[in-house]
């Protein structure tokens, strides 16, 4: 039992300790002027170069419209952790099993973005391009238009690596691919959506039966409370059977909080997705929100 409390303990010290950390760091100089923490009343910025539809560049598991200023460099934690049914013997989740990913997005041009990260699940290190070709406009576009494309490789050890039995058999079996339209409309000052219909394809599946393109319509809504608190919500529809049984796959769905405090962006959130992007959560979800297989998670931003 000591241990169990000793490990509950240090991942309790993580969850905390985490944000805490990135607002240390958010004593860094930042750029473009967006308003005024309203406990301080102290100015503050999170280089957001356009009307802020939402809160950050990406909200749950999923890229959004927004886009920072030419020259910023973000870094974004995002952590899930285990199911909430697992019940207080293992802190509802807080004991893991965990999956976190940690990647740098850097701003190449206000409307292009690159970005790499790495998640714990599967050892997967991903690079993605964004770029954002139209712009709503009160006399002009009705929406916002990006593009966002990605490339995966799975880094995880083979343990029959040379064998006729190899999990991958060639390097490139490692890899899938994303692309991406994101359309997106601010409707008011408070509520803001879009839909992002994306394809996928993995050059290698598990079974013969399986398809290596999938299609899905990701949407995504913000609805803004405060100048600093929002409910946010993401879903994505699957469009067709890429696999032969579907019974364990369920669509990723996410509920959670978006709160914006001086350069950061912190999210706490419920989903169902143990997978952090994309190509990880929206073909391969299997947590049932009817039987409690939701677990929480948060997200955490700052830009330099």
């Amino acid at each position: 039992m000591e241990s169990r409390k000793n490990d509950t303990d240090e991942n309790m010290k993580q969850f905390f300790l985490l944000p805490a950390l990135l607002l240390v760091l958010g004593q860094t100089k930042a750029q473009t002027t967006l308003g005024t923490d309203t406990s301080t009343g102290r100015v503050y910025s999170i280089q957001l170069n356009n009307d802020s539809s939402f809160a950050g560049t990406r909200l749950v598991n999923f890229h959004t419209i927004q886009m920072h200023k030419k020259g910023t460099l973000k870094l974004h934690i995002a952590h899930r952790f285990g199911e909430l049914k697992s019940g207080q013997e293992n802190l509802w989740g807080i004991d893991g099993p965990a999956n976190i990913r940690i990647g740098f997005d850097y701003s190449l041009l206000d409307d292009l973005t690159l970005g790499i990260g790495r998640s714990a699940n599967k050892r997967i290190v991903d690079g993605f391009v964004k770029y954002r070709f139209m712009k709503q406009r009160k006399q002009g576009s009705p929406v916002s238009l990006a593009f966002v494309g990605s490339m995966n490789v799975q880094t995880d050890k083979d343990p029959n690596k040379g064998t006729v039995d190899a999990k991958y058999p060639y390097t490139i079996n490692r890899f899938s691919y994303m692309s991406q339209l994101i359309v997106s409309r601010k409707f008011s000052k408070r509520f803001s959506f879009q839909t992002s219909p994306t394809f996928i394809h993995f050059n290698l599946v598990e079974k013969l039966s399986d398809k290596n393109d999938m299609f899905f319509v990701p949407v995504a809504a913000r609805l803004k409370f405060t100048s600093w608190l929002a409910i946010t919500g993401e879903y994505g529809f699957k469009t067709f059977k890429y696999q032969r049984d579907m019974s364990e796959l369920h669509d990723s769905f996410s509920l959670g909080f978006d709160m914006e405090t001086g350069g950061h962006v912190f999210q706490i959130f419920c989903t169902n997705s143990y997978g952090i992007n994309e190509v990880q959560a929206l073909p391969y979800t299997t947590g049932n929100w009817e039987k409690g297989q939701v677990r929480i998670g948060f997200n955490v931003s700052r830009v330099f």
